[in-house]
C-alpha cells in the first residue's frame, strides 16, 4: 500500500515512516524544498518536494496514495496565525487533495491536549478545529491524540529533560507538583500508529495514547535517575503566580498572549489523564512505565550533544 507521510523529518513522523516501510508499505514523504536530506537515508528515495500551502504540490504527492499519515504541524504557541495556517489550513488542503485523489484513509496526528480539560491555548484550539474538519470529511479517518512523546533521538524534549537533570541544578516545580501526567514512549506509540493505517476497527475513532500515570514530581525524578543524578527540587509557590496571571489576563501585560500564564496556572493545578482503552482494544497499545522508558531512552550519549542538535 502506498502511504503519504507528512512531518516525516520530525520525531514521530520519521519513526512511523520507517516502521511502515519495514511492514512492506511503499512510503512517500512530503518534504519542503531542500529538506529531503533531513529524512532518514532509507526514506529519501520516496521523498516528494511540496508544501502544504500549495494545492498543486499536494495533488502531485497524492497520486496513487491509499492512505495519508498527517503528522506535520506547528506547536508555536507564540504565533497563533502560524498555528491556524499550518494546523488548520494545511490539514484542510491536504484533506481536500486526498478526497479528490480517491485516497480512502486519513490518519491525523492531533494532540492529547485537545481532550484535556486542564489544557488551554492556541495550539490546543488549532488541533481541535483541525480534528473537526477531519471528522467532517468523506474519508475513512482516524484521529490520534498522543500525550507528551519521549524517546531516543528526541533532542527537543527528551534531550532537554535529561540535560536539565544532569546539569546539577535544582528542578523548578510550581506548587505541589502532585498533578498527574501520562508521557508516552515513542517505541510504544509508533507501532500503533502504523497499525492505524490499515486497522478497520480504528476508522471513525479518536484514539488517545498516554502511558501509566505519574505525578509531575515523579516525572522529574525519573529524569534524575535516568542520568544517575540525585533529585533536587526548588518549589515555587503558586499563589503569587496565580495573582499575577489574573492581572496579565485582564491587562495583556507581558511578552506572550493575554491568557498564556493563566493557562499555565490551570495546567499546574490539574491532573492530565485520559482513557487509553480504545488504543489498547483497536491498536494493541501496551505502554511501559515512564521511568523504565526514560531510562532506556537515556542510554548512550546522544542527548549530551545538546537540545539543538
Amino acid at each position: 500500500m502506498r502511504v503519504l507521510v507528512t512531518g516525516a523529518t520530525g520525531f514521530l513522523g520519521s519513526r512511523v515512516a520507517l516502521e511502515a516501510a519495514s511492514k512492506g508499505h511503499e512510503v512517500r514523504c512530503l518534504v519542503r524544498d531542500g529538506r529531503a536530506e533531513a529524512l532518514p537515508e532509507e526514506l529519501r528515495s520516496g521523498a516528494v518536494t511540496g508544501d502544504l500551502e500549495k494545492k498543486g504540490d499536494l495533488a502531485t504527492a497524492m497520486e496513487g496514495v491509499a492512505c495519508v499519515f498527517h503528522a506535520a504541524g506547528s506547536t508555536d504557541e507564540n504565533n497563533p496565525d502560524l498555528l491556524q495556517e499550518v494546523n488548520v489550513g494545511g490539514t484542510t488542503r491536504l484533506l481536500t487533495a486526498a478526497e479528490h485523489s480517491g485516497s480512502p484513509r486519513f490518519v491525523f496526528v492531533s494532540s492529547g491536549a485537545v481532550g484535556d480539560i486542564g489544557t488551554r491555548g492556541f495550539y490546543r484550539n488549532s488541533k481541535a478545529e483541525a480534528e473537526a474538519i477531519v471528522r467532517n470529511s468523506r474519508l475513512d479517518w482516524v484521529v490520534l491524540r498522543p500525550d507528551f512523546i519521549y524517546g531516543t533521538g528526541d533532542h527537543k524534549n527528551t534531550g532537554r529533560l535529561l540535560l536539565q537533570a544532569a546539569s546539577g541544578r535544582a528542578w523548578k516545580t510550581w506548587g505541589a507538583a502532585d498533578f498527574q501526567v501520562q508521557p508516552v514512549a515513542l517505541d510504544d506509540l509508533a507501532p500503533c500508529a502504523v497499525r492505524a493505517l490499515t486497522e478497520p476497527g480504528a476508522v471513525g475513532k479518536t484514539v488517545y495514547f498516554g502511558g501509566p500515570p505519574v505525578s509531575y514530581r515523579a516525572f522529574a525524578e525519573a529524569a534524575f535517575h535516568a542520568v544517575g543524578a540525585e533529585p533536587r527540587f526548588f518549589r515555587v509557590p503558586l499563589l503569587p503566580i496565580r495573582i499575577w496571571a489574573k492581572i496579565q489576563a485582564r491587562t495583556g501585560i507581558g511578552p506572550r498572549h493575554r491568557n498564556y500564564l493563566w493557562h499555565r496556572v490551570l495546567w499546574w493545578r490539574r491532573d492530565h489523564l485520559q482513557r487509553t482503552a480504545m488504543a489498547e482494544q483497536h491498536l494493541g497499545f501496551d505502554p511501559r512505565p515512564y521511568a523504565d522508558g526514560l531510562a532506556a531512552a537515556a542510554q548512550g550519549d546522544w542527548w549530551q550533544d545538546g537540545a539543538d542538535a
